[in-house]
């Protein structure tokens, strides 16, 4: 395909503006930095999603740059060109460089080499996807950090000279690493709930019919249920009874009986596929799903720990402070746009 598209700033809100509220700071810089046959669903995300944060902030929040390492027409891995500013004009300071995966040639890696070269100094924040993960531990720019890779790309993790997860993104230190794709617009929506609040993130979401925000720590491929329930029918249908049972708990011997396995049978399951055995996995599934409805919806604290099976908010919080380092209470004064201090309680 020779069509080609031209990135154009939004400077005017065609839909009318929700009553979300942001505080009035200078929008936020964001870069795309795109490589020859870069992927298309994730220039995309970028591009919908701050758009879309502005026009439900009623201001200009994100001010978004496509660029390359020389500008130009920039082809995408379906053939679609884009136009690009050369980065190397920009004189701005970036909050944010995120480079979408692409195709793998022979020169991608000189290319992202110079890239990073040129503009990596001006810049608080990188983010990178999909492919591109990999490519930054060839060049040893991850050397010592942790980083999310995509399942499907070259080097399985245990190949990692650094460590690496199957997590969706990971933040560490200025740079945030992430399995890309679709993938990408719950990274994103993190980034606006982070700097600007949950209720914008949650407009956003809505207004792009996205559904659920997924989470840091969620699984890259679709459930394990879906993708070997035939060969594992015994684990599926114990994954099922605790999806099921997220309100009031069952015992591990209930589940290793839906299993059909003996519970010693059910933990070594648990433990082979999931790395935790199943009383650890069951707590977690439900913290997670209080995590969200902290986040996401106005129920009362007390009632999201009952809503998970916790008899007693004492409990809940000291579950929930252990699993993501801050207690339920101050993340909801967080998602409220409250202030809070060093104190976790």
């Amino acid at each position: 395909m020779n069509m080609q598209v031209r990135h154009r700033p939004d400077h005017g809100n065609q839909i009318q503006p929700s009553r979300c509220e942001t505080s009035e700071t200078a929008a936020q810089t964001v870069l795309i930095a795109l490589l020859p046959g870069f992927h298309l669903t994730e220039l995309s995300a970028c591009l919908d999603i701050f758009a879309t944060a502005n026009e439900c902030a009623g201001r200009a929040i994100f001010e978004t740059h496509v660029v390359s390492p020389v500008g130009g027409c920039m082809t995408s891995s379906t053939g679609l060109g884009v136009s690009a500013e050369d980065i190397g004009m920009l004189k701005t300071r970036a909050d944010y460089i995120i480079i979408p995966g692409c195709a793998i040639a022979g020169d991608t890696m000189e290319t992202l080499r110079r890239l990073l070269r040129t503009y990596q100094q001006f810049s608080r924040h990188i983010i990178a996807l999909s492919s591109v993960v990999d490519l930054l531990v060839r060049l040893r720019v991850l050397e010592e950090t942790d980083v999310s890779a995509h399942w499907n790309f070259s080097h399985p993790a245990q190949d990692y000279a650094v460590p690496a997860n199957r997590k969706l993104f990971h933040r560490s230190g200025r740079y945030i690493t992430s399995a890309g794709f679709l993938g990408t617009y719950d990274l994103l929506l993190h980034l606006i709930a982070k700097q600007h609040g949950w209720f914008l993130a949650g407009e956003v979401s809505d207004r792009m019919i996205k559904g659920e925000i997924r989470y840091e720590d969620a699984p890259q491929r679709r459930h394990i249920n879906q993708r070997i329930r035939a060969k594992h029918k015994g684990l599926a249908a114990a994954i099922g009874l605790i999806e099921e049972n997220l309100e009031s708990p069952v015992p591990i011997s209930d589940l290793a009986r839906a299993a059909g396995y003996s519970v010693r049978q059910l933990e070594r399951e648990f433990s082979k596929y999931y790395g935790l055995p199943p009383g650890r996995y069951y707590k977690n599934r439900r913290l997670d799903r209080a995590k969200a409805q902290i986040e996401q919806t106005a129920m009362p604290v007390i009632e999201i720990a009952l809503a998970n099976g916790f008899e007693s908010t004492s409990h809940f919080s000291k579950s929930f402070s252990q699993r993501y380092g801050r207690s339920p209470y101050r993340l909801r004064k967080t998602c409220l746009g409250t202030p809070v201090g060093h104190d976790d309680h």
